[in-house]
């Protein structure tokens, strides 16, 4: 994660955030923070994201919704 700047404040607890293995194309999870990103940097540990939904779920698995 880089460092929160003036220019890139970084995220907000509540913040959407789509997750992305490294070179890969499509993601892999999405969910909210749980805390902001300065929060994850001072206690590092605990949980920073709820996962909303994530690859092989029931939601990605789905072939269409209508």
């Amino acid at each position: 994660m880089p460092p929160d700047t003036p220019e890139q404040p970084g995220l907000e607890k509540g913040d959407g955030v789509v997750i992305y293995a490294e070179d890969k194309e499509y993601p892999l999870a999405v969910g909210f923070m749980t805390m902001s990103s300065v929060d994850v940097r001072k206690k590092n540990k605990g949980t920073g994201i709820e996962l909303c939904h994530f690859l092989g779920d029931g939601l990605w698995s789905t072939e269409e919704i209508h």
